[in-house]
């Protein structure tokens, strides 16, 4: 089945006559962040609402193209590395059987496409038809290429959730990581190697199909906070009752503050770069509105229909 073909099958014009369509998930997280557990919490708030649900780890998926890198399980700093130099290869591979060999770097996407029409296929019996009720969770991407992919084939059944855990529990994370898969490592803490797979998991930027988490993370529909457990519960079980429609659920004070924020970046006239700000008292209450603007002698911005 071509992508087209895949898109069809989720075209919103068609969501009106289906009661139960299928959901799909994509996971971005920083390294050290445990997206498993997250993704078993996701699980557990779908089947409250009836709903089944497929996990795919993508790092398995890439495995079926054959590449010159080999992966390693030990020390953990090498699995890391491994993982992440297979899965920069798999994109370039993929990436040198087109013209623009930028399209490579939605590779993982594309291959997580055909593995949800591989269980699709198991669970009703043809790829074309879609299981009711059944959610596909895919853990985890580190491309805003793959996430736009995902987009474009599933429209608005697609949920990009973004997990983030801070620089210290993360840092404290690998450390630990890396310390126990050196049993002789005596007391070297591995704090070097630990800040090097953060910093080489937020941009490559000098590898063309290098890991973007950067420019991936923020392309989040939600956000979650994984540094609490009983939080990050919460919050994945309030996202799925919000998208089923639970209408008693009203914004955080952070969620309606970016809301004011982003709705006052819309004033601003310069289309390259639109930033808003909003300062909001510790009670929820507005105390002011910004932008990126043209300032007014004596204090201000210009507004439409103002004299110059």
């Amino acid at each position: 089945m071509t992508l087209n073909e895949q898109q069809n099958l989720t075209d919103t014009s068609l969501l009106a006559n289906i009661r139960q369509p299928e959901l799909f998930f994509a996971l971005v997280a920083p390294i050290g962040t445990d997206t498993k557990t997250i993704a078993q919490q996701l699980q557990e708030s779908l089947k409250k609402v009836g709903y089944d649900s497929t996990y795919i780890k993508v790092t398995e998926l890439m495995k079926s193209i054959p590449t010159d890198v080999v992966l390693q399980e030990n020390p953990i700093e090498d699995r890391y590395n491994s993982y992440i130099n297979y899965a920069n290869k798999v994109r370039e591979i993929l990436g040198n059987d087109i013209a623009d060999k930028t399209k490579g770097n939605d590779a993982l996407a594309m291959l997580s496409v055909a593995a949800i029409l591989e269980a699709r296929k198991k669970l009703s019996g043809d790829p074309k038809i879609a299981k009711h009720a059944h959610a596909y969770i895919l853990d985890q991407f580190k491309r805003p290429e793959e996430i736009a992919l995902l987009r474009k084939v599933y429209g608005r059944l697609f949920i990009q959730i973004s997990a983030h855990a801070s620089r210290t529990t993360r840092l404290a994370t690998l450390k630990r990581k890396i310390k126990k898969s050196h049993p002789d490592g005596g007391g070297k803490d591995f704090a070097s190697e630990a800040e090097e797979l953060i910093r080489r998991d937020l941009s490559e930027e000098k590898i063309e199909n290098g890991q973007r988490l950067q420019d991936a993370f923020p392309m989040a529909d939600v956000f979650i906070d994984a540094n609490d457990k009983p939080k990050c519960k919460h919050e994945i079980e309030r996202l799925v009752n919000l998208f089923f429609g639970y209408n008693f659920i009203t914004p955080t004070h952070d969620e309606y503050a970016m809301y004011a924020a982003k709705a006052a970046s819309l004033r601003s006239a310069d289309l390259s770069r639109q930033v808003g700000a909003a300062i909001f008292s510790s009670e929820g209450v507005a105390i002011t509105l910004g932008a990126n603007e043209v300032p007014k002698p004596g204090g201000g911005t210009f507004f439409e229909g103002d004299k110059e």
